[in-house]
């Protein structure tokens, strides 16, 4: 059972990041609210700068549980990788039905399947080329000590 307070974040996250999309695209059918660039106001900077910290606050809880199972991960190396492969995650059924819940998340998969899959061949796959010189040596540390870990929003 998914905690009330990581459902309330992943609502916040999932609608800052559907605005952001179709303010980015263009679509206007999408949400015909939907403001400008020069028109956005300082609460949407807040609500986005919100999801990214809850984000970044993640990952930095992903770390501390990789670490006390034996396996360090460079944070300051690794963030933004980290970032973008949890928000495909959180956005993903097909992922969470892959690589488990939030309360349990196979991280070696998952950053195998980022380095490899996600970033050659997947729909996917132009969110995580940035990232693929961070995310294959990742996946083969993780490969050395699998990492299971609990998704929580700080």
């Amino acid at each position: 059972m998914l905690s009330q307070t990581f459902c309330k974040g992943l609502i916040g996250f999932l609608l800052v990041s559907c605005l952001s999309a179709c303010r980015d695209s263009g679509d206007k059918k999408a949400d015909v609210s939907a403001p400008t660039p020069s028109s956005s106001t300082s609460a949407e900077s807040n609500k986005a700068g919100t999801a990214d910290a809850s984000l970044a606050g993640m990952v930095g809880g992903i770390v501390e549980q990789a670490e006390k199972q034996g396996t360090k991960i460079d944070l300051a190396q690794n963030r933004e990788a980290l970032i973008q492969v949890i928000k495909l995650y959180l956005i993903r059924p097909d992922l969470q039905q892959a690589y488990g819940g939030p309360a349990g998340v196979d991280l070696s998969g998952l950053v195998a399947w980022a380095s490899v899959s996600g970033a050659s061949g997947d729909a996917d796959k132009q969110k995580l080329a940035p990232y693929t010189a961070v995310l294959a040596p990742l996946a083969e540390q993780l490969s050395k000590n699998p990492v299971r870990v609990k998704l929580e929003w700080r």
